[in-house]
């Protein structure tokens, strides 16, 4: 009797890791595929580290728009970021936007790390009342999400993406 109990008490460790794992690996999929999701662009004015307010509205139609959700102390963020700068002619003509939670001066710092003073389709964004991250689910970073021309979310991607998959999902503009 001794041993049934052992060889039940093993199988529902393994039927619960077995759920934990399905339940997980299915967050993940919902997450990196392309869902129906409704999301869109240009519901509110963003707040700019230069105190001034983007609204992605009047960009749609125009333009692509690529959002990027980061926080500046992370290593991924600034390697996803650094390759987007590298790689910034590819990108062209979408609006790149940058977005994170933390105090301006922060991410201005973060900013002028970088070479973007002579862009202006790129944007670095305070989301001060955590609006964005709430409206687009960003529970960690870096997270890309990708706009097309009519504004609804066409890619959705946690972690860091690599700039060849950013641009095969970025819709033609033309």
């Amino acid at each position: 009797m001794h041993t049934r109990a052992k060889y039940t008490v093993l199988m529902l460790v393994f039927l619960f890791v077995g759920v934990l794992g399905w339940s997980i690996i299915g967050k993940y999929k919902r997450l990196q595929k392309l869902e129906a999701t409704g999301f869109s662009i240009g519901e509110r004015p963003m707040k700019t580290v230069e105190g001034t307010f983007l609204d992605l509205s009047d960009f749609v139609g125009k333009m692509p728009i690529m959002i990027i959700y980061f926080h500046s102390g992370c290593d991924l963020c600034r390697h996803e970021i650094s390759q987007i700068n590298q790689n910034r002619k590819a990108f062209e003509p979408a609006l790149l936007v940058f977005v994170s939670s933390e105090d301006r001066t922060d991410i201005e710092e973060f900013k002028q790390s970088f070479d973007w003073e002579s862009e202006n389709s790129v944007y670095f964004v305070c989301d001060e009342d955590a609006w964005v991250a709430s409206r687009f689910q960003v529970s960690k970073v870096p997270v890309s999400m990708i706009f097309g021309m009519d504004g609804q979310l066409v890619w959705r991607f946690e972690g860091p993406a690599k700039v060849a998959s950013l641009l095969n999902h970025l819709p033609n503009s033309n």
